[in-house]
């Protein structure tokens, strides 16, 4: 499956929040501009990605500024750290929803 690239259209899904809930992607769309990191099961990639996450905490209230989000689909929302909001970390058990985004 070709990587989607900046600018596609993101299929719908809905995964559960860490937190409790679930979480439509679509319900984002209307007033936020969104990211999506994908965390990959290695841990290599899980290092990365906690590192990224630790700098980019520091960014918070710009990223809220600008209307973003961003979504962090994992397999295994418990090896990251406790995110504020504008961080959703939510929960891709089998890694289906991170298959189809490529």
């Amino acid at each position: 499956m070709a990587l989607l690239r900046a600018g596609s259209r993101i299929p719908n899904f809905v995964l559960p929040q860490r937190n409790g809930g679930t979480l439509r992607y679509t319900s984002l769309l209307r007033d936020n501009r969104i990211i999506v990191l994908v965390v990959g099961d290695t841990p290599q990639t899980a290092s990365a990605t906690i590192n990224w996450l630790t700098n980019a905490k520091d960014a918070t209230s710009d990223f809220i500024e600008r209307d973003l989000v961003i979504l962090i689909l994992t397999q295994k929302p418990d090896a990251l750290p406790e995110l504020p909001r504008p961080f959703i970390v939510l929960t891709d058990a089998n890694g289906v929803v991170s298959k189809r985004l490529g």
